[in-house]
């Protein structure tokens, strides 16, 4: 995080915020994501007339108190100067992992892999579920209708297809495995941020994230490139799941229908009368 930010003159900024709804838990659920406020692309510059600039969601919490939530957030600009991190660099992550730069403008990963270690060196993790504008090549695949979902977990897999299914954000589940873990692996250190190599980039991204990943945290990795901007209007997708998500983990498996029905409700009454996806969906 800190080799993306550095020539910036706006320094990084980690951004935490905890609620520990349970003093009696130890457990949390943690939520990561990025903003890379302005980004230039680096020295791998972005062609003429684009960058891309963050916007944060607010979620709130239906979990009726019963929830240990931990939200990191990793905000950097990516920006040109004499002090730019370079392509063939090797920098050293937060969890000690060397990662050779093949691409400054796959600078997403980099900040998201020190926000996932941060926070579950910090807190006892059990589920982590990561969200990001991550790849084009997410676009490319699976366009606005569905957001590219990767795990660890084939039960947080099902939980996340089941509540964004009925509550009209819609996620496709797709492959990370050795195959793609290998692509990523060069010769000098332990993983690269971009393999130069087209094949699977979305996988290849969450290949990488997944080395970050701690043993016996369930994991999840939801590719929004798609979602997030439709016809170039913010659909605020993943705010709904999020919060969805944060019910289910803490009721079990009780009552799933009537949970994601008052979901809805509180969605569409006063606050989701967007025309995005995941936006404006009366149910009765």
């Amino acid at each position: 995080m800190h080799a993306v930010g550095r020539a910036s003159d706006k320094e990084p900024v980690f951004v935490n915020i905890a609620y520990r709804g349970n003093p009696d838990s130890q457990d949390w659920t943690a939520y990561v994501g990025k903003g890379v406020c302005f980004d230039t692309g680096g020295l791998n510059i972005k062609p003429a007339g684009s960058h891309d600039c963050a916007f944060c969601l607010s979620i709130r919490c239906q979990g009726k108190g019963q929830n240990q939530l931990d939200c990191t957030i990793g905000l950097v600009e990516n920006f040109i100067n004499e002090n730019n991190y370079r392509p063939s660099d090797i920098i050293t992550s937060r969890k000690g992992l060397t990662v050779e730069i093949g691409n400054t403008d796959a600078e997403g990963r980099l900040v998201l892999a020190d926000c996932m270690n941060w926070v579950q060196e910090n807190f006892n993790v059990k589920v982590l579920i990561e969200l990001s504008t991550l790849t084009g090549a997410m676009i490319t695949c699976l366009g606005s209708d569905a957001t590219g979902l990767f795990s660890n977990d084939e039960g947080l897999v099902h939980d996340l297809k089941a509540v964004g299914e009925k509550i009209h954000e819609r996620s496709w589940h797709l492959p990370v495995n050795k195959y793609h873990k290998d692509i990523i692996t060069p010769k000098y250190c332990d993983l690269t941020n971009h393999s130069g190599k087209a094949e699977a980039g979305a996988s290849q991204a969450a290949a990488f994230l997944k080395e970050f990943v701690e043993p016996g945290v369930k994991w999840a990795h939801l590719d929004i490139a798609g979602t997030s901007m439709v016809n170039n209007e913010a659909t605020g997708w993943g705010s709904r799941l999020l919060s969805s998500m944060l019910v289910k983990l803490a009721s079990g498996r009780k009552s799933m229908e009537k949970i994601i029905l008052n979901i809805m409700a509180w969605t569409w009454h006063g606050h989701g009368h967007g025309h995005g996806h995941g936006h404006g969906h009366k149910h009765h």
